[in-house]
C-alpha cells in the first residue's frame, strides 16, 4: 500500500476543495478511500486546533516546494 507523501496530502486538499469526491481523489492518488477519509479527518482536527488559514498555508507550502 502506498504511503501518502506531503505533496499527495496537499494535492488531496486541492482536489477536495475543487469538489472531487473521496473516491475520485483516492483513485487519482492510488490509495484507498479510507486513507483519504483518515487524512481529511486529521486535517480538519488540525484546522480546528491551529486555525484554518494556518493549516491551509502549511499544506499549500508543500505544493509550492515541489514545483
Amino acid at each position: 500500500m502506498k504511503k501518502l507523501t506531503q505533496k499527495d496530502i496537499a494535492t488531496m486538499m486541492k482536489l477536495r476543495g475543487l469538489g472531487f469526491h473521496q473516491t475520485e481523489i483516492a483513485k487519482e492518488l492510488m490509495v484507498t478511500p479510507g486513507a483519504i477519509s483518515y487524512q481529511l479527518i486529521k486535517i480538519k482536527k488540525q484546522a480546528k486546533a491551529h486555525g484554518i488559514d494556518k493549516t491551509f498555508k502549511v499544506y499549500c507550502a508543500w505544493l509550492e516546494e515541489t514545483k
